[in-house]
């Protein structure tokens, strides 16, 4: 006896010469009960598949006829053991009683793919190094005018301190800014990056406001070190640090969970977080909010400590 399954269709044949043709779908095999006589009284049955040359559904078709038999395999057992008669009356009541294990199927939310390639590298070293620069050469030039006196001169001029960190910070953000720019059109024309499509006025705002962040704390940071190679030394541990638990240099996906919930709490955590969400994620601008907002609160956090503790001399 033998068993032929086509894509959509069933039909059993018997060595006796009994065929049964089925026009039913091949999904809904199993629960047709016209052959289970020939199973249950017949000699050894055969199964066998027929589909069209190339098609893409062969291993799935095997799977689901191999879970099929074994479906009708494991309720002739318990039948079997239960005492009742495995007919086809007994397997359709049989059908209908509550199994003892069930499977409970529900959403999860929408699947989070791993960032590779351009999409996790380009990000990646825009916010990496758009903060080593500000932790470097920001802070290291600040600290020279100190020692070379040019602070020590504006003293004189009716400039308020305020004011004149607010001028070192637009400095150090425009040159943030345009450095952001060029890795951008780098990544863009060069690199085919996609920087979210209608997403990209999002991106930019993410952008301004991380580079704002890593402008005010270059500033503190100058502020607070006593000379060039201590500032030096701080930017380039405090950076690297950050950019490596933030998720700048591997996808925080491949790291420990205390890695990636130590990365939200971290600026650089909140900006790559942000990027993958409006660049490969196709999340809408409304999604990054909060990051923009604590990032523009850290921003102004630094640059309270750089206007507290700054020096002329």
């Amino acid at each position: 006896m033998s068993f032929l399954f086509a894509r959509y269709g069933l039909i059993t044949r018997s060595k006796n010469g009994r065929s049964f043709d089925h026009t039913k779908k091949f999904n809904s095999w199993h629960a047709n009960f016209e052959y289970i006589p020939c199973v249950l009284n017949g000699p050894a049955a055969e199964i066998e598949l027929a589909y069209p040359v190339g098609s893409r559904f062969i291993g799935y078709d095997i799977y689901r006829v191999t879970r099929a038999a074994d479906e009708l395999l494991a309720d002739l057992t318990v039948l079997a053991n239960q005492g009742r008669a495995p007919d086809q009356v007994q397997l359709a009541a049989f059908a209908t009683e509550p199994r003892k294990l069930q499977l409970r199927v529900e959403s999860a939310g929408p699947a989070r793919k791993l960032i590779l390639g351009f999409q996790q590298t380009v990000p990646g070293f825009i916010v990496m190094f758009t903060l080593f620069v500000s932790l470097t050469s920001g802070s290291v030039l600040l600290i020279a005018e100190r020692r070379k006196g040019v602070l020590r001169r504006l003293v004189s001029t009716p400039i308020s301190r305020a004011s004149l960190v607010a001028g070192k910070l637009g400095a150090r953000l425009s040159l943030g800014l345009i450095q952001v720019a060029i890795a951008m059109l780098v990544g863009r024309f060069w690199l085919h990056m996609d920087w979210g499509g209608q997403n990209l006025w999002a991106v930019l705002v993410l952008l301004a406001a991380y580079t704002t962040f890593c402008a005010a704390l270059g500033l503190a940071l100058a502020s607070i070190a006593r000379d060039e190679s201590q500032a030096l030394a701080a930017g380039v541990i405090a950076s690297c640090v950050l950019a490596a638990i933030g998720g700048c240099w591997w996808p925080v996906e491949v790291t420990p969970p205390w890695m990636q919930q130590a990365a939200l709490l971290l600026p650089t955590g909140w900006t790559m977080n942000g990027l993958h969400k409006l660049i490969s994620y196709g999340e809408g601008p409304a999604s990054v909010a909060p990051h923009v907002v604590a990032l523009m609160g850290a921003a102004l956090l630094a640059s309270y400590v750089a206007v507290k503790r700054f020096r002329f001399i």
